[in-house]
């Protein structure tokens, strides 16, 4: 089974727009007039900032690997994997150069 993963990368002024509509729905879902603060409609519904979700749940995914038995299979891709991406810094996408731009 091939998995081909498709990699998007959004612009800054791509991000803004997906920032400004995410403001424009939380208002709109509790009725409050265009000029109320968003970070306050935000808090108020639970609302993370766009692309928080992705980095939290990167996380979380980085605690069950840190948390894995190091002679599991899983730990030992893991860190086999980490310690190419520290040696060879031409690795730009995937899960573990996003974790370490994170941290």
């Amino acid at each position: 089974m091939v998995v081909n993963y498709r990699i998007i990368i959004m612009s800054s002024s791509e991000i803004a727009i997906v920032k400004k509509l995410q403001h424009y729905i939380v208002k709109k879902i509790q009725g409050f007039p265009r000029r109320t603060r968003s970070d306050m409609c935000e808090y108020m519904v639970g609302c993370y900032k766009p692309f928080s979700h992705v980095i939290i749940r990167q996380l979380l995914f980085l605690h069950k690997r840190l948390s894995l038995d190091i002679n599991s299979t899983t730990g030992n891709i893991f860190v086999r994997r980490y310690m190419q991406f520290v040696t060879d810094r031409t690795v730009k996408f995937g899960f573990i150069p996003d974790v370490c731009n994170i941290l």
